[in-house]
C-alpha cells in the first residue's frame, strides 16, 4: 500500500488547540505495519509511518491576516513538490503532509484533508463561495478551513494520476459589442468552462452524541434559487480537478514564480470567478452568480467540529472545456449559464 499518513494540524485562529487535540478520532487510517513505523525509512519504501505534527516553517496563523504584503511574500521561492518523486516515494513526504494535515493513500487512490467546520447557527445562512480554503483564503464565505497548502493538495492529486485539466476563465470579446448590442443583452465577456477530471468530495465528522457522520460537499449545500423560492439541495455533480494557475513576481532584478492557490488560500470552489487560484470547482455553470449557495443547517457540523474531507477521483470520468455564451438575448434564454 503506498501511503503517506498525517496527524492533524489546522491553521484555526480560534480555539485552534482544542481542535487539534479533538480531531484525532476524525479519520480511521488504513492499518501501517510494524515495518512501516522506522523512522529511517528507504527511500523507496512504500509506507509512510503516522507522525507528528511538525513546524514547516510556515509564519504564525495569528500574523497571516495582518499585513497583505507578507501574506504574499511569505509565500515566495518555496519549493513545490514534485509530483512524480511523491509517487515514487511517499514515505520520504510523510512528515511533510503530517504538518498540512494530509493523508495520502495512492491505492485506493484517496486525498484526505483534516480541518474544521466553520460556521454555526448565527452565520449559516451566509451565501458561500469558497467552500475550503486554509487560514489564508476567505474564511467568511466558506465551510470548512483545512491547515494544507493549496500546491501541496495539488501535488497529492498528481501524484494520484490525475491531471489537472484548466479552471475557468472569463475573457473580454475582441471586438467589443457595440453599445447597441450591449443594450439587447449581449455580453461583453465569453467563458470558457472549467475542465479536468471528476472527484467526489465526502465529508467526515463525529456528531455530538458521538455518533460518526458522513455527508457529501453538495448535500452540504442549498441553491437559492433566482426567483426567491425556497432553497433547493444541489445534484451530486461531482467536483472537476482544474489545477492553479501560477504567478511572477518581481524581487529585484529576479522574477519569482508563485502558486496562485498558495497566495490566494482557497482550494475548493462553487463561485466561478475566473481568478485561476482553485484547485477544484464544482462542475456545474450555475456559480458564475456567487450568491447562489448556502449551507444547509441539517446537513453541516457546529462551528469548530473536527472534520477529515475524503477526496476520490472518479474513474474515467472528466470534464472538457466548452465556449460558454453569457448573451443575454432572447436566443439563449434557455442556456444554464444564462447566455
Amino acid at each position: 500500500m503506498a501511503l503517506a499518513s498525517a496527524s492533524l494540524c489546522v491553521g484555526v485562529s480560534v480555539a485552534a488547540q482544542d481542535l487539534v487535540d479533538g480531531a484525532a478520532g476524525a479519520i480511521s487510517s488504513p492499518a501501517v505495519s510494524d515495518a512501516a513505523t522506522q523512522q529511517d525509512a528507504e527511500p523507496g519504501a512504500a509506507i509512510a509511518a503516522p507522525s507528528p505534527a511538525l513546524d514547516d516553517g510556515l509564519p504564525d496563523p495569528s500574523r497571516w491576516l495582518l499585513d497583505t504584503d507578507e501574506r504574499h511574500t511569505a509565500w515566495l521561492n518555496r519549493p513545490l513538490i514534485d509530483p512524480a518523486d511523491l509517487a515514487a516515494r511517499p514515505g520520504a513526504y510523510a512528515d511533510v503532509l503530517a504538518s498540512h494535515g494530509i493523508l495520502l493513500d495512492l491505492e485506493s487512490p484517496l486525498l484526505a484533508l483534516r480541518g474544521a467546520a466553520l460556521h454555526d447557527g448565527a452565520s449559516i445562512g451566509y451565501p458561500v463561495e469558497y467552500l475550503v480554503v486554509n487560514s489564508r483564503g476567505r474564511t467568511y464565505e466558506a465551510a470548512v478551513i483545512v491547515r494544507a497548502m493549496p500546491s501541496v493538495v495539488d501535488a497529492c492529486l498528481s501524484a494520484m494520476g490525475l491531471v489537472a485539466g484548466s479552471p475557468t476563465t472569463f475573457s473580454e470579446r475582441d471586438p467589443p459589442p457595440s453599445e447597441e448590442q450591449l443594450e439587447a443583452g449581449v455580453s461583453a465577456w465569453s467563458m470558457t468552462s472549467v475542465s479536468g477530471p471528476l472527484l467526489s468530495i465526502d465529508v467526515q465528522w463525529t456528531d455530538a452524541d458521538g455518533k460518526p457522520q458522513t455527508s457529501s460537499l453538495e448535500s452540504m449545500l442549498l441553491q437559492l434559487p433566482a426567483d426567491g423560492g425556497a432553497p433547493q439541495p444541489l445534484d451530486e455533480l461531482g467536483w472537476v480537478y482544474c489545477g492553479s494557475g501560477f504567478g511572477r513576481y518581481r524581487q529585484g532584478r529576479d522574477m519569482v514564480r508563485w502558486h496562485r492557490g498558495d497566495v490566494e488560500g482557497d482550494l475548493v470552489a462553487i463561485y466561478l470567478d475566473g481568478r485561476q487560484a482553485c484547485l477544484l470547482e464544482r462542475n456545474s455553470l450555475d456559480g458564475i452568480d456567487g450568491s447562489l449557495y448556502t449551507l444547509n443547517p441539517d446537513a453541516v457540523p457546529g462551528s469548530q467540529t473536527p472534520v477529515t474531507l475524503m477526496l476520490r477521483p472518479r474513474v474515467g470520468e472528466r470534464v472538457e472545456a466548452r465556449e460558454i455564451s453569457l448573451d443575454r438575448t432572447p436566443d439563449a434564454a434557455g442556456d444554464p449559464a444564462g447566455g
